[in-house]
């Protein structure tokens, strides 16, 4: 499976500030920059080709050979990114493909590799939550952004399965709803307008479920597949280190401070 690494975009000024760099791609943890992290852990989880979007500043600092990436210059909206990458690696209709955050310091081979492992050939999407207690006791203390569901709250994966084909089909919907992520009520008004003549059997009902905590996370797929045609893999056990992403100046240094005590504990043998 080849993947792609969305690595674009800018920083808020104030966290650009205290990380030292614009970039999230160039962020450094643990002496190495989020961008060459991030694509250690994917190749030594078995990702084959990995479309790299963003800008050239990247790849200058970076260890590894360019030449083992396939460059893409970022455009400038999300889905672009996605579809530039698609179509650099020259994947057809029927390939599914890894879409991947940069921004992920704690993302380890072994969580990537639990989901992946979890995720049924015959899906067209599939996404990845977590609990929020299970992130909260994996990351004591930690800022975190949680949706509430039937089951529980749940953080999402910074990361998702996808068909090229559903990718194509859908780009315009999926791009509104990433320009609307930022916001609930924008997000809802995006996904209620992707759903169209389905409003009155699925797309009202789901969005009062969802609204109000009601929801259940493991009627999704029947959700998409009833709206949508689509087959989607809800995978709700997955492991926190997929879900913690750097936005704010409070997840940096957390980040920061959690990766150094742990680096301390293992050399010291615990």
């Amino acid at each position: 499976m080849d993947a792609v690494l969305i690595a674009g975009g800018v920083a808020p000024l104030e966290l650009a500030k205290v990380a030292g760099d614009s970039r999230k791609g160039l962020f450094v943890f643990e002496g190495q920059p989020l961008v060459q992290r991030v694509i250690g852990v994917l190749r030594a989880s078995g990702i084959g080709r990995i479309a790299l979007v963003g800008s050239e500043v990247l790849l200058a600092h970076m260890e590894e050979d360019p030449s083992q990436l396939v460059f893409v210059p970022e455009g400038s909206e999300p889905v672009e990114n996605l579809l530039r990458g698609v179509e650099r690696l020259g994947l057809p209709d029927e390939a599914r493909f890894l879409h991947c955050a940069v921004d992920l310091p704690m993302l380890t081979v072994h969580a990537l590799c639990d989901w992946l492992s979890a995720i049924p050939n015959e899906s067209d999407v599939a996404v990845a939550f977590i609990p929020d207690t299970v992130f909260a006791q994996r990351f004591p203390g930690a800022p975190y952004r949680a949706v509430r569901f039937r089951e529980g709250a749940f953080l999402n994966a910074s990361m998702s399965l996808m068909r090229v084909r559903f990718l194509k089909s859908q780009a315009p919907h999926l791009q509104q709803l990433a320009r609307a992520r930022k916001s609930l009520p924008r997000f809802t008004l995006s996904l209620v307008s992707w759903l169209g003549f389905r409003l009155l059997t699925v797309g009202i009902p789901a969005m009062a479920r969802f609204l109000t905590g009601r929801l259940a996370l493991q009627s999704l797929p029947t959700l998409a597949q009833r709206a949508l045609g689509v087959r989607l893999h809800v995978y709700p056990h997955a492991m926190p280190e997929l879900a913690y992403d750097i936005d704010t100046v409070e997840d940096y240094r957390y980040a920061q401070a959690w990766l150094q005590a742990h680096a301390t504990h293992q050399r010291e043998g615990g």
